[in-house]
């Protein structure tokens, strides 16, 4: 049998859920722009690379219509972009991709952007129609020699747009690389500099984003790039003026500290470029560092001359298997700034050595006068590990902060709350709409202007059908209707949908077909055609409060989800994950590209039901047995709370306030949920509640040894009055009758993989702010 070719995975952000807010009238706030400019939003890019043995870090950008990716080396050192280019290209390197093929839209020799470049009064151009020929020359001694070109560079931005901006860059056509250096595999340069050709800097005269570059690059590989300053930075970052007068990004001159203590090494002016895999001192800097260094480590260390990674190597008697080994013999440096008054950039011993393959320990930090640096000093990729380093060059001002460079930045935008959401756009041009991410239901829908007769507020336009629709005899439609239940009058009769949710809501609509672009993790993007509802009649009980979103992804196992259909098409496995953040936010994830936690335990899907059933199991508390046995369990992200049936919500509540008697006291004032209770002080946070409550935990009839934990945190919420209420709710009051629903309350911090191929569920405890490694 042939095997399907799945191109790769997909990963999706959440953006918010707070379950407190549920219940609380919902308010839209519309921030101002912070200038008069109206920029739209930020740019978020996932970083790949390391210092050694890669040596650079890059990342993915789509140019051209249709769109192709390239692997860009991220410089802060340099303003242009450029691609190695078929034009045709006279001296080009071994690179990941096929050659950019220019589309003939040449940049003319008296455009701005080519006069920047050159400088004023470096050539006067002879014809209004010449071509704006470059060469950029790297302190390493590399240079590429092109074409200044433009095409479209499709970006997804923070707020969920997806536009297409015509930007100018380089169409290298000969490249000279120094035999001393190693080659990086890369396509080509994304120039992160503050001059005006740098991509973010068109991006910003646009009106699209602040010219603002940000980038965390993680000492354990990856990290993340962004443009724009929507991002939440960490109180701790500290900042430093931009040296004017420099084209680089330099802070000027630095004291150098070692282990706490001043030095004679001063007054060195420091560049910050991420194109640099290391960092480079001047000659008589980089002696005076290297001798204070083998004083210091003197009889501790040998110098391993035979390593000639690094020109200056040290050796244990036992091979170093960490960086953070090397603490017990280095000590750690620091950069005190002239201008900057109390402002430091720390350097521990990681931020200046590396681990060889041998084992042994090298010196980060190079003799810059051996590559033609002169007097100039930078710090380079190996010193900027494990830091958020923002350049605003709005404010001409350079800010860090140590960070986890895996983690993704939080975003400063308006969000709503009571449901967990993605951004998902379609139609040709791509539009963005908000969906409640649901697993306990299979259809994807939108509210659509078909028209709509009864539609809820929603955060964007209703969506306006293509006349794409699916007929009654597609299988997509048979398998919603299920087998019987209509026969089709005619071949091309529409499909009708009615989707009913177990609190009562529904929605009606028919079934149609659109383009939905998507960016593959492998760099690709796509616009596969998917069936979806065009809803044109939603139902709401009046007891919920309606999301205020612009539909449903519903993620269930049926062949009608998304991701159903994106198997089918051989483009992804039918795998979803998700990891929903308590703090907000999380991740949401198509295919199994993804390394997945050691702990992850798996329990096999009730294939006789059409939910995520995991089957009968018991309920334990504070790790004893209880009398509540046999509950049918089902996952279900589309549902804010958990719900047990009458029976165990009743007990469950019964022992409960059994265990906290005299400790706290019913809250009956507070109407947030049916159940709550209150402290003599308000509760802060919900890790408060673990000295009152005890966890529960499911033990599964069809798994041995396999449990969900529900720790006092996945089953409580804290009120906005203090209070702590219970988030498992009783499910006879919402129609479910037997079934038993773990909702978002009980998964928030766990990663929840739902395999459809193998028929299994796993789960893990996680850290939901910080991406997987595919």
């Amino acid at each position: 049998m042939v095997e399907k070719r799945h191109i790769q995975a997909l990963l999706l952000y959440f953006l918010a859920w707070s379950a407190t807010a549920a219940h609380q009238p919902q308010t839209t706030n519309k921030k101002q722009s912070k200038s008069g400019k109206g920029f739209r939003s930020s740019v978020l890019f996932p970083v790949t690379g390391d210092v050694y043995p890669k040596g650079y870090y890059y990342v993915t950008i789509n140019v051209g219509q249709p769109p192709k990716s390239y692997f860009l080396d991220i410089d802060t050192g340099s303003d242009l972009t450029w691609l190695q280019c078929d034009a045709p290209c006279t001296k080009c390197t071994p690179s990941p991709h096929s050659l950019y093929k220019p589309n003939k839209n040449l940049i003319t020799c008296e455009h701005p952007l080519c006069v920047s470049l050159r400088g004023p009064g470096n050539h006067n151009c002879e014809t209004t129609d010449e071509q704006c020929d470059y060469e950029v020359n790297y302190a390493d001694l590399g240079s590429s020699l092109g074409v200044l070109v433009m095409d479209s560079f499709p970006f997804r931005f923070t707020n969920g747009s997806i536009l297409a901006p015509r930007l100018s860059f380089g169409c290298g056509y000969n490249q000279e690389v120094p035999n001393s250096i190693h080659l990086p595999y890369t396509d080509g340069v994304l120039g992160l500099g503050s001059g005006k050709a740098s991509i973010v800097a068109q991006l910003s005269e646009m009106g699209l984003t602040r010219n603002v570059v940000g980038h965390c690059l993680s000492g354990q590989g990856g990290g993340f790039l962004f443009f724009g300053d929507d991002f939440l930075l960490p109180s701790e970052i500290v900042w430093a003026p931009i040296l004017s007068q420099t084209k680089h990004y330099s802070l000027g001159p630095a004291d150098l500290q070692f282990g706490g203590q001043a030095t004679n090494i001063k007054g060195l002016p420091i560049v910050l470029d991420s194109g640099s895999t290391f960092s480079y001192f001047s000659s008589q800097a980089y002696s005076a560092l290297v001798s204070m260094i083998n004083k210091d480590i003197n009889g501790k260390l040998t110098t391993a001359v035979e390593d000639k990674t690094l020109p200056v190597c040290w050796k244990s008697a036992k091979p170093f298997k960490s960086i953070r080994d090397a603490s017990s013999y280095f000590k750690p440096l620091a950069l005190s700034f002239r201008n900057s008054k109390k402002v430091q950039f720390q350097l521990l011993p990681q931020s200046y050595l590396i681990v060889t393959e041998h084992g042994n320990l090298c010196l980060g930090i190079l003799n810059g006068n051996e590559v033609g640096l002169g007097n100039l000093n930078i710090i380079g990729d190996v010193s900027l590990l494990d830091k958020l380093v923002v350049y605003d060059n709005v404010k001409q001002q350079i800010g860090w902060a140590p960070a986890n460079c895996n983690r993704l930045p939080n975003m400063d935008l308006d969000y709503v709350d009571g449901y967990y959401y993605v951004t998902i756009n379609v139609g040709q041009p791509p539009k963005s709409y908000f969906l409640d991410i649901d697993t306990g239901s299979d259809l994807t829908w939108l509210q659509c202007d078909a028209p709509c007769t009864k539609c809820t507020p929603s955060p964007h336009s209703l969506y306006k059908p293509n006349k794409n629709l699916i007929t009654c005899e597609h299988p997509l439609c048979v398998s919603l209707r299920g087998p019987g239940n209509h026969n089709c009058e005619t071949t091309d009769e529409q499909c009708d949908y009615e989707v009913n949710y177990a609190d009562l809501g529904s929605s009606l609509g028919v079934l149609v077909m659109d383009s939905f672009p998507f960016r593959f993790t492998n760099g690709s993007v796509l616009a596969p055609r998917l069936s979806f509802g065009c809803g044109y009649n939603q139902e709401v009980p009046n007891s919920i409060h309606p999301p205020y979103t612009d539909g449903v992804l519903g993620l269930g196992s049926g062949k009608a989800s998304i991701v159903a259909q994106l198997s089918e098409m051989g483009l992804t496995r039918n795998v979803v994950g998700h990891c929903l953040s308590g703090q907000g936010g999380g991740f949401l994830f198509f295919g199994d590209d993804f390394l997945l936690p050691s702990e992850i335990v798996w329990a096999p899907i009730l294939s006789q039901t059409k939910h995520y059933s995991l089957g009968p199991a018991d309920l334990q508390f504070g790790g004893q047995a209880t009398n509540i046995k046999g509950l049918p369990i089902v996952l279900d992200s589309g549902s804010t709370y958990s719900y047990f049936s009458s029976q165990a919500y009743s007990a469950l509540v019964s022992m409960i306030n059994k265990d906290i008697n005299g400790k706290l006291t019913t809250a009956v004032e507070d109407k947030t949920l049916p159940v709550c209770w209150k402290s003599a002080k308000p509760f802060k946070s919900i890790r408060d509640a673990s000295n009152y409550f005890k966890p529960l935990a499911l033990s599964f009839r069809n798994s041995k040894k396999v449990q969900f934990q529900l720790l006092p945190q996945a089953y409580l919420i804290v009120t906005e009055h203090g209070n702590l209420c219970l988030g498992i709710l009783n499910g006879n009051e919402v129609g479910l009758g037997n079934l038993n629903v773990i909702g978002d309350v009980s998964l928030q911090d766990k990663l929840v993989v739902y395999d459809n191929e193998k028929q299994q569920i796993g789960w893990a405890p996680a850290n939901c702010n910080r991406l997987p490694k595919s």
